[in-house]
């Protein structure tokens, strides 16, 4: 039975309500939501006690009907919400049961040598401090054996495939039919123009390479710390950013409705895309991506090497689309730079 004082009860909804926020904490998915429901049943009751003690002390009759509607529009919302995230958690469920199977998933793994080590597509993936696709130093130079330093992101790390499918391992392969040659892979997933540049400058000197090969990745006009399509968050949604987030990592509703939201702005242009911040120049990436090639060629002129070769890879290739353009773009600054460029053209035509 409830107290009959009306402090008593309030202070029964505001404990309860308490105790629900610190349990919302630990939900995910459907209990999420149902804990909101709880809460939000919490509140319309506390303020139908509030606004009732107010009406008696001032000794007229409220009327509050408008709480029952309010109480029953909330919980019809938060059932829907609530049956919705039920879907998306089926639905992620079956693409996930279809997309990736078991021995595809990735698995930690303890490897001598190794500062990390995991399977990943069922290719094993070991990595040194550094990130690098390594478990042992990289060894001395050998007389008469020409040695090419490959850089670049995860493309020429190697991820998701086998270390001697990566493609520095693949270009070492055919060429060593022919010559005396080795290809070092110092890949980093992530690494961005600015990073690639530090990498170079710092490892040229000890490894004494005869020729350096950049693997250019879409991502290296971005600034370091920034992965690939990161777009702008201009006009972000007006939430707490401590309960976006929460609610992001706790539910699939909510990152639904974030890519929707995000996809509106795009489309009536008030939000860019990975592709056009980076063609439109909107924060200086091509500046910065400029400068860095243009060290990169300068450390290597400095040490009286050829020019660096460079290649723009591109996964998923489309011809006349803005991934070209940017291909296109990168192909023009490393040019400029001095670089050797391995052209795209062909590529995009017969890759489409």
């Amino acid at each position: 039975m409830m107290p009959k004082h009306p402090l008593i009860r309030l202070g029964l909804y505001a404990a309860c309500f308490a105790a629900g926020g610190i349990l919302l904490l630990h939900t995910k998915n459907v209990t999420t939501f149902l804990m909101l429901t709880l809460e939000m049943v919490l509140l319309v009751l506390a303020a139908r006690e509030l606004t009732a003690w107010g009406y008696a002390l001032a000794g007229r009759t409220p009327n509050l009907g408008i709480f029952r509607k309010i109480l029953l529009a909330g919980c019809s919302v938060m059932l829907c919400l609530t049956l919705f995230e039920g879907i998306l958690l089926i639905v992620q469920h079956r693409q996930k049961a279809v997309s990736i199977p078991p021995e595809w998933a990735r698995r930690e793994v303890q490897v001598e040598g190794a500062k990390s080590a995991y399977y990943w597509h069922g290719k094993l993936h070991l990595l040194d401090d550094r990130g690098m696709r390594r478990s042992a130093p990289f060894p001395p130079k050998r007389d008469g054996v020409f040695r090419i330093m490959a850089v670049g992101d995860s493309l020429t790390f190697g991820y998701g495939v086998a270390d001697e499918e990566a493609y520095p391992r693949v270009i070492e392969q055919e060429l060593a039919q022919t010559f005396n040659v080795e290809v070092l892979n110092l890949g980093v997933g992530g690494a961005q123009s600015e990073d690639i540049l530090g990498i170079i400058r710092e490892f040229m000197p000890a490894l004494r390479p005869d020729l350096i090969l950049y693997g250019v990745c879409m991502n290296d006009f971005m600034p370091h710390g920034l992965g690939h399509q990161k777009p702008s968050r201009s006009y972000a949604f007006p939430m707490s950013r401590r309960l976006k987030e929460f609610m992001g990592n706790a539910t699939l509703t909510t990152k639904l409705a974030e890519r929707a939201y995000h996809a509106f702005l795009m489309s009536v242009g008030l939000r860019a895309s990975f592709y056009d911040e980076i063609l439109r120049d909107l924060q200086g990436y091509q500046k910065r991506f400029a400068k860095d090639v243009t060290g990169m060629s300068a450390l290597a002129k400095e040490s009286h090497l050829p020019p660096i070769i460079a290649m723009v890879l591109d996964h998923c290739p489309v011809l006349g689309s803005k991934g070209q353009k940017i291909a296109l773009t990168a192909e023009t600054y490393l040019a400029a730079a001095g670089m050797d460029v391995i052209k795209t053209d062909e590529f995009y035509r017969t890759h489409d």
